[in-house]
């Protein structure tokens, strides 16, 4: 809240976000001041709406599924697709990964755990990882939160993504509803498109959410829409949409191409006719 006047319409309430984009940085030391081009963009997405352990189904999940799944080209995933093997594998083939999942903090150790379909990921194991996508999108609660260390700050799932190589994370400070998580993160991918900036994407996602009048209003109470936060550096990400392949538009241009000599050999054949 950037003032003291009292608005009673929450969507009018001024906040700080209405006048800039707001990320957050573990180190004045690792801010780059180069804006990190990523152009086309590999993207991964892991949905993981029930497990072997929980086999009741969020169907906010499967939501966010079906909504990235018609604006975004790359690999999509669902529950049982979605095991540690290929999370593993879709950390190291791609520049973009999302992750739709349970994660929390074990209760003793406060350890951060995201949960996959056939076990739990934890934050220690991506030390053994050799690519880490420049963009790791956590559509998780508590994905920004842990265990506070002396000298060394909040150990979290996030922080640890960011060490292993990350450059930007998208990550929960607390517990997201699923629901407006999953609306959040269709706004935010359907603003990068436009943007390719995932600070200003998430902005508008969250401006769009609690400026939308079938929003119910204490849905835009900031609990609901500001859990999701980006950490790391400026990027420039163009992400494929359906129908957009390299592989296809050489097809396409090597079709034309030999469309226009045939058609350039007839013209020559009736002339000389």
């Amino acid at each position: 809240i950037v003032d003291a006047t009292y608005r009673q319409q929450l969507n009018s309430w001024p906040y700080l976000m209405k006048r800039h984009a707001v990320f957050y940085q573990y180190s004045l030391g690792l801010i780059e001041k180069e804006t990190i081009k990523i152009n086309p963009a590999k993207f991964s997405g892991l949905f993981i709406s029930k497990n072997k352990r929980n086999p009741t189904e969020i169907i906010a999940v499967e939501k966010e599924y079906k909504e990235l799944k018609n604006c975004i080209e790359g690999g999509f995933y669902r529950s049982e697709e979605s095991t540690n093997d290929r999370f593993i594998a879709s950390l190291q083939q791609n520049n973009v990964i999302h992750i739709s999942s349970h994660a929390y903090l074990e209760e003793k150790n406060k350890d951060p755990v995201l949960e996959l379909y056939d076990k739990n990921f934890y934050l220690f194991e991506l030390g053994g990882i050799s690519h880490i996508p420049e963009l790791v999108v956590l559509s998780a609660c508590q994905t920004g939160e842990g265990e506070m260390v002396s000298g060394e700050g909040v150990l979290s799932m996030s922080r640890g993504f960011f060490a292993a190589g990350s450059k930007g994370i998208i990550s929960g400070l607390w517990k997201v509803n699923d629901a407006v998580g999953a609306e959040l993160s269709a706004n935010f991918y359907r603003q990068l498109l436009k943007s390719s900036d995932p600070a200003q994407a998430l902005r508008q996602a969250k401006l769009q959410w609690i400026e939308n009048p079938a929003t119910s209003p204490i849905l835009k109470l900031p609990y609901y829409w500001d859990s999701l936060n980006y950490t790391g550096n400026n990027l420039n990400i163009h992400l494929p949409t359906p129908g957009f392949s390299l592989h296809g538009w050489v097809i396409s241009g090597l079709v034309l191409l030999a469309t226009a000599a045939f058609v350039a050999y007839k013209k020559r054949k009736s002339r000389k006719s």
